[in-house]
């Protein structure tokens, strides 16, 4: 889509890209959206761009810079294979990452997807996140003690799998063990986004007093005010 030079840069082109013309909007893509065609009606969309039947349609083709196929660097978003590698984090020989399973609207193409991402699975390509110990403060002796919380046995492949058969939408955290596995998912199909997972530091908080508030909020009927730190008086 038309995005700094448009007057409607978050306008969804759903009149041209609708069931009518064989085409559905599954996802906001980068400055665009994702579209699931229909291969054998892609003549009735080029009939419709070239000669639109009503002003609704013809403000989407106004407003649309581009239309190419999704390809196998698309799910990466534009990095290479090695850049997606180096920003994961490690875990147990593996590198952790963020799988988005492709959004196909029939329950055929998502059942073909899931079988594609159980066979993943088998070929050891998606590794499961390895499970951990979480440490709660409760009343397990005493009100401050902590206490040990076992984990899910569910793991990420699977709550994503579930999610997707149930709504079409679904996301897990997995392991991938090298850069040849990595470039087996991009290339499945499975996927329409893969990110590295990202990683938690924990940053030292600056000195010095807190600044003033630049303004007088005694008498005005105030609805919030926004600060960035967590310790701030107001």
């Amino acid at each position: 889509m038309f995005v700094e030079d448009s007057l409607a840069a978050t306008h969804t082109p759903d009149d041209l890209f609708s069931p009518v013309n064989g085409c559905r909007l599954v996802a906001p893509y980068h400055d665009g959206y994702l579209i699931e065609a229909n291969l054998n009606q892609f003549n009735r969309l080029a009939q419709v761009i070239e000669n639109p039947t009503n002003y609704s349609i013809q403000a989407d083709i106004s407003r649309v810079e581009s239309l190419t196929p999704f390809a196998p660097q698309d799910r990466a978003r534009g990095r290479s294979i090695e850049d997606l590698w180096q920003a994961a984090p490690e875990e147990d020989g593996a590198r952790l990452f963020v799988v988005w399973l492709a959004p196909f609207r029939t329950r055929q193409a998502r059942e073909l997807l899931l079988e594609r991402v159980d066979l993943l699975s088998q070929q050891q390509i998606l590794l499961p996140v390895l499970p951990t110990l979480r440490l709660l403060s409760g009343p397990a002796g005493s009100p401050d003690e902590p206490r040990e919380v076992a984990p899910s046995c569910q793991s990420g492949i699977a709550r994503a799998m579930r999610n997707y058969r149930n709504t079409g939408v679904g996301r897990g955290t997995v392991r991938i063990r090298s850069r040849e596995a990595l470039g087996q998912l991009l290339a499945s199909g499975a996927s329409f986004r893969v990110d590295p997972v990202r990683q938690i530091r924990v940053a030292a908080p600056g000195e010095g007093a807190h600044p003033s508030i630049p303004f007088d909020i005694a008498d005005a009927p105030t609805v919030g005010v926004v600060d960035g730190g967590l310790h701030a008086s107001s």
